[in-house]
This record gives structure tokens, C-alpha cells and sequence, in this order.
């Protein structure tokens, strides 16, 4: 395959942080992309007075993915200084992942957990920079998803201990940068008409994100922020931004504007199939009963091939902990819906299935359980081709 990478060697000496060394091979000015055409190369930069850091496949160049032997100084370098958005983003998602790998086994273990603050002091230097649009900085803000985690540990992750351990790390990256997010909740407060511009876009997605990492380090300001915001929302992306950035913060207070947001809306059919994903993805250990709860809810029905998409695909896709339970309660209900659907439409009941297919990432108990309902579902009378064949492959790994 042809590969063409893009490069950089960035300054580390301190003297020119963020600035690109000229790049020279064999006396001459080269270019900063490399053409990879064969099994191996070997490119080598002249005229280089110092050790730099490599930025490596700047914009995504070629659709790889990359080993190389960048050390945490170096992605911590990289996350606060690279004049690339890419690779300054790539730095920072893998960096946090590995943190938040490094906290899981460290849980599992019962040892000492890593420390974060280094992370947030990267952060803080891309949330400090004036010439990065607020859209960056909001996906910065953003940690790896727990899927994610749970398959880059290779297998027998255990679910739980996956979001606990994201938990932890964005609560004590929030309880860092608490000033630096005050900051940014309070420059960020919606004002005046409501805005469609790419700069109000990117001020609105760096609010949200800045509220849900508040949320994870201190849930009480969180929810006065955002209780007062959906009171008179300015928007409906305001109202979903603020709801969606709460989530994770348990009490009644949750609740009630979880309720607030669907009797304001009751009468948008869309906005009611956002409210049930919203509702589907709220963590914790009665997950799968506020599964079944909703499945009886008045505004819910089988036969309304979205709403299933957003509750039970909104389950199985955005709420790690609660479909893996231990206990196998969210298999057990994902699975019930199934055999259900099966009869209704087997097309959505078949699109449903697969969100067992990460069954095999997680720990033994877990297996079992997802495994017997697999078989459970394949040995229902009357399942259409489609679930077969899909509920089969899976089986198969």
C-alpha cells in the first residue's frame, strides 16, 4: 500500500515550543510527507541540533494505526504544544486512554492509582490557548468512551470497574481544572438570539463539554448550572447539551428534569426519541430496571422502529456498565426485546442483536450470562433469518 505520511518535528528545547524544525534529507530542503511504498523504509533527518518530537501522521494522512516508541513526555509535549489539531487530539486520546487502563488494572489489583495531573496541565495549556477554536477544545475535554477501554484491554474487562475507573479520572482532571472551567461556564453562558455560526456552535459543544467534566468532579454545581439553564432553555441545543452533561449524577434532581425536559416536549415525537436514549444511557446498577420501565411507558411501542433505536440501541450503545452488568439483568432485557421484535419486524429486532457482538471483551461471569441469552434468543420458535444469522455469527466470535 502506498502510505503518505505527514510529519513534523517539533522544537522541544523550550526556546521555540510549537514550532516545526526545517526538515533536511541528504543536504536538501525535504518535503513533510513521507511516502511509504515498501514493507520497510528508513528516512533520516539531517541537521537537527537537538532532540525534537515527532508529530506523526498530522491530519490523519493515511488511514493507519500507528506504533511508535513517543514516550508520555513526549504525547504530553505533543497534547500542549503540536501546531497540528490532529495530531495534538490523537496525543491527547492516547494519553487519556492509556490512563484510564492504567486506573482499571490499578483497581483491579487494589494498587496505588495513577497520577492525572500532568494530563490536566496539558489541557489546561490548549484551553489557555487563544488561537484554538472552542470546537477543539471541546473535543479535547472529551475522554475515551468506555467501549473503547473495554476493547483496547483485550479482554476479560469487567464493566464496572471500566467506568469506575473513567469515573475517577475525569473527576480528578475536573477537580484540577476546576478554575479554568469556571472560567470557561461563565464566558460561555448563552446570550442574545440564538446562533447557527460555526463560532457559536464550537462556544456552545466547548460549554457542554466543560459542564460534563464539572459534573464529574463536583455534581452539586453542575446540576445548579444546569437546573438553572433548563429552566428557560436558550435553545434546543442548550436544553440536550446541559441534560446530556448531568447524566451521570445521581439523585432526584436528575430525575426531575429528565421529566422536566419530556412533559415540556411530549408532543415532538423526535425530541421524544432523544428523551428515551438520554434515558436509556443514564448510568448505574438499576439500568436495566429503567429499561424495563420505560419499555412500559406510555409513549413507547415496538412497532415504532425509532423508538426501539433510541432506547434499546441507546442502551446497548451508550451504557457500558449497565448492559454488562454482572448480573446479566441487561442482557436478559435486551434479549427479551428481541424475541419480542422478532415477530413485530425482524429487521430492527436482527439491528438489535448486535449489540451483543462485544460480548466476548468482558470477564467470564459476564460471558455466561450474555452467552445464555444468545442461546436463549436462537432457540426462540419462529426466529426469522435475519436474528439466526446474526445472533449465529456472534455466537461464533
Amino acid at each position: 500500500y502506498h502510505m503518505p505520511l505527514v510529519v513534523g518535528l517539533v522544537d522541544g528545547t523550550g526556546r521555540f515550543r510549537s514550532q516545526d524544525l526545517a526538515l533536511q534529507v541528504k543536504g536538501k530542503a525535504a518535503s513533510n510527507v513521507i511516502e511509504l511504498r515498501k514493507v520497510s523504509e528508513k528516512i533520516v533527518f539531517e541537521n537537527v541540533q537537538a532532540r525534537p518530537v515527532l508529530s506523526f501522521n498530522r491530519g490523519f494522512s493515511a488511514p493507519v494505526v500507528a506504533q511508535t516508541d513517543q514516550t508520555i513526555e513526549d504525547l504530553l509535549f505533543l497534547m500542549a504544544h503540536d501546531s497540528d489539531s490532529f495530531s495534538r487530539w490523537e496525543a491527547a486520546q492516547n494519553l487519556g486512554r492509556g490512563l484510564i487502563m492504567e486506573t482499571v488494572k490499578a483497581m483491579h489489583d487494589g494498587r496505588a492509582l495513577p497520577h492525572t495531573l500532568p494530563f490536566a496541565q496539558a489541557l489546561l495549556r490548549t484551553l489557555s490557548n487563544r488561537k484554538l477554536d472552542d470546537a477543539f477544545k471541546s473535543l479535547m475535554l472529551t475522554m475515551p468512551p468506555e467501549a473503547e477501554i473495554a476493547a483496547s484491554l483485550g479482554g476479560d474487562a469487567d464493566a464496572d470497574i471500566v467506568a469506575a475507573a473513567r469515573d475517577h479520572v475525569r473527576r480528578e482532571i475536573a477537580m484540577a481544572m476546576r478554575s479554568a472551567l469556571d472560567d470557561v461556564l461563565a464566558r460561555t453562558a448563552p446570550r442574545g438570539d440564538y446562533k447557527p455560526s460555526p463560532k457559536a456552535v464550537g462556544e456552545r459543544s466547548l460549554r457542554y463539554a466543560a459542564l460534563s467534566l464539572l459534573a464529574a468532579g463536583d455534581g452539586d454545581a453542575a446540576l445548579v448550572i444546569a437546573e438553572s439553564e433548563l429552566k428557560k432553555p436558550h435553545s434546543m441545543s442548550s436544553e440536550i447539551g446541559a441534560l446530556t452533561a448531568i447524566l451521570g449524577v445521581d439523585g432526584a434532581k436528575r430525575e426531575a428534569l429528565l421529566k422536566q425536559f419530556y412533559d415540556r416536549h411530549s408532543d415532538d415525537h423526535l425530541i421524544v426519541d432523544k428523551w428515551f436514549m438520554l434515558s436509556a444511557q443514564v448510568p448505574g446498577n438499576k439500568s436495566a430496571a429503567r429499561i424495563e420501565s420505560l419499555l412500559k411507558h406510555p409513549a413507547f411501542k415496538l412497532t415504532t422502529p425509532n423508538r426501539v433505536y433510541a432506547l434499546i440501541g441507546g442502551f446497548t450503545g451508550g451504557n457500558l456498565a449497565g448492559f454488562n452488568a454482572a448480573s446479566g439483568k441487561g442482557y436478559r432485557v435486551v434479549a427479551d426485546t428481541i424475541i419480542a421484535l422478532n415477530a413485530i419486524n425482524p429487521q430492527v429486532a436482527a439491528r438489535m442483536a448486535t449489540g451483543f457482538r462485544s460480548w466476548r471483551l468482558f470477564n467470564a461471569e459476564r460471558r455466561h450470562n450474555a452467552e445464555r441469552e444468545l442461546q436463549r434468543i436462537l432457540a426462540t420458535k419462529g426466529l426469522s433469518r435475519d436474528v439466526f444469522e446474526i445472533i449465529s455469527k456472534t455466537l461464533k466470535g
